[in-house]
């Protein structure tokens, strides 16, 4: 698996996983602001590195 899409999707498919699984130990709402909130911190460092490709 070297391919990025593939790594990404593969990637893509654990954050879910991770996020059904937060919702049910801790609910929908503490599972989706955990993960917006890695979503905003990944979004600020592409920013300030402008070393990977955003978007």
């Amino acid at each position: 698996m070297t391919d990025r899409s593939q790594v990404a999707d593969r990637l893509m498919t654990l954050c879910s996983v991770a996020g059904v699984v937060m919702a049910q130990a801790n609910g929908a709402a503490d599972a989706a602001g955990r993960l917006n909130g890695m979503a905003d911190f990944i979004l600020k460092q592409v920013v300030r590195n402008s070393v990977f490709e955003a978007g």
